[in-house]
């Protein structure tokens, strides 16, 4: 009798496990996620702006990415994104990639169109993404190091441990 009993809960239990693992969204860090969110960014530096789209922007990079933009010139007001096209994504670490993406910008009152292929680096953290570093962009944002000193908090910080903080004053 125990045999059938078994068999009986082992055949309702598995469909309703399946079923629970078939509707949970993708692993948290997860390549598709990655490039979700470094669209979200581009279409965010677009529409609402580098000084908007700082909410996405790392909290230990933050600083600097502001004063680049105003360093660039780059404001709201002034920095214009022509055209973005997200190419490839690149795993570069269990919790970082890098999105590559073809961008057309320029700052008014100037109308040149400046091209260039961006690399948008991006880290999983406290269970998201955001991005710690632009390259080839109209806001240049040096990237972590993908090892470094550890922070208080586990995440990794520049490898002089403070050249973040310099950079933003």
């Amino acid at each position: 009798m125990v045999g059938p009993m078994r068999s009986l809960s082992v055949a309702v239990l598995l469909p309703l496990v399946l079923l629970a693992c078939a509707n949970l969204p993708p692993r948290a860090g997860s390549d598709e996620e990655g490039r979700r969110f470094g669209e979200l960014f581009l279409k965010s530096l677009r529409w609402d702006g580098p000084e908007s789209s700082a909410d996405l922007v790392a909290p230990e990079v933050r600083p600097a990415y502001l004063a680049q933009i105003k360093i660039a010139k780059a404001d709201d007001d002034h920095l214009k994104i022509a055209n973005y096209e997200p190419k490839e994504l690149v795993r570069q670490a269990k919790d970082r990639i890098q999105i590559q993406a073809s961008i057309d910008w320029y700052v008014e009152p100037d109308v040149t169109v400046h091209h260039a292929q961006m690399k948008i680096d991006l880290r999983h953290q406290h269970g998201g993404w955001a991005v710690v570093g632009l390259e080839n962009g109209p806001i240049p944002l040096t990237p972590l190091p993908l090892f470094g000193l550890p922070a208080p908090d586990g995440g990794a910080v520049w490898a002089d441990g403070g050249a973040v903080a310099a950079q933003a004053r």
